[in-house]
């Protein structure tokens, strides 16, 4: 799967998740109206809420992150017929008439993605 696949879907699946989770968690025990268990409207400025651990959107909304921690790996190979043996350069391995050449490339990606969870409202 290619990385912005791979992102793209995961935060829609998130999002989606949120929103079927909050369709099966009402609660109405209190006051009578539907509140949220689910991403519930929090006090993120409140006296005893952690210093620079809460981040609100300007329409003061809660943010949440999503914490991304990626291996990608780019796989090269090459196939070239020609004699049969062993070269040393690369490493080439030769079986059959047949030459396959492969070289890996394993790099990890970490970022953060901000979003902005769904009120059952939304």
């Amino acid at each position: 799967m290619k990385l912005d696949e791979f992102v793209k879907t995961t935060l829609v699946q998130i999002l989606e998740g949120v929103k079927e989770a909050q369709k099966l968690t009402k609660d109405t025990n209190k006051t009578g109206s539907h509140a949220d268990s689910i991403n519930p409207d929090i006090m993120y400025s409140a006296d005893g809420a952690p210093k620079g651990k809460y981040f609100a959107s300007q329409d003061r909304n809660l943010v949440h992150f999503v914490d991304f921690d990626v291996a990608v790996t780019i796989d090269t190979s090459s196939e070239i017929k020609g004699d049969a043996g062993i070269k040393v350069a690369g490493i080439n391995l030769s079986a059959n008439g047949q030459e396959i050449n492969q070289n890996s490339i394993v790099s990890r990606i970490k970022f953060q993605v901000p979003i902005k969870l769904p009120k059952s409202q939304e």
